[in-house]
């Protein structure tokens, strides 16, 4: 239940994120997206890690979960995750167009999470918003190019090192 009325919040604010949707709510709903993301990724890898540890050591698991210390009933499934990083996806590209550089550095940021929970897709996304926005059509867009170039930067060069 719980994830089906985030999906239908999400929906319910996407408008916001429009780029060209300026006011007081701007700036937290570039942190919005970004402490979500950051949030559903840290579920995810707490959810990972726990089963690492009950393969390789199940009494050490034992006691981590006795210690209240990996609380899964929080994380999302694999399908509600999918579902929830599906309906992010967009968002986090229409905010990197966001006439405010704060909102468009967290859109940016949330993407580059986002793309580490859901590669084939996110980085798919990503690199096809980066050459769109450095292509020849968009010569009269600048805006287009600093986000592209924020992209690139934000998933292409932490690959390369």
């Amino acid at each position: 239940a719980g994830t089906s009325d985030l999906l239908r919040f999400l929906a319910y604010i996407a408008p916001y994120y429009n780029p060209s949707n300026t006011g007081p709510w701007t700036q937290p709903l570039g942190l919005f997206l970004y402490c979500l993301l950051s949030s559903l990724a840290y579920f995810r890898s707490s959810r990972v890690g726990h089963a690492v540890l009950s393969e390789l050591h199940p009494d050490a698991a034992g006691a981590v979960g006795r210690s209240g210390a990996s609380d899964h009933r929080y994380c999302p499934n694999d399908k509600e995750m999918l579902a929830l990083l599906s309906a992010l996806l967009p968002l986090c590209l229409n905010s990197i167009y966001s006439k405010s550089p704060t909102v468009s550095s967290d859109g940016t940021s949330s993407l580059r999470i986002l793309c580490l929970l859901m590669p084939r897709g996110g980085v798919r996304s990503g690199m096809e918003f980066a050459l769109k926005g450095l292509g020849g059509e968009s010569v009269n867009q600048g805006h287009a190019a600093n986000g592209a170039l924020d992209v690139c930067r934000k998933l292409i060069w932490p690959g390369l090192g």
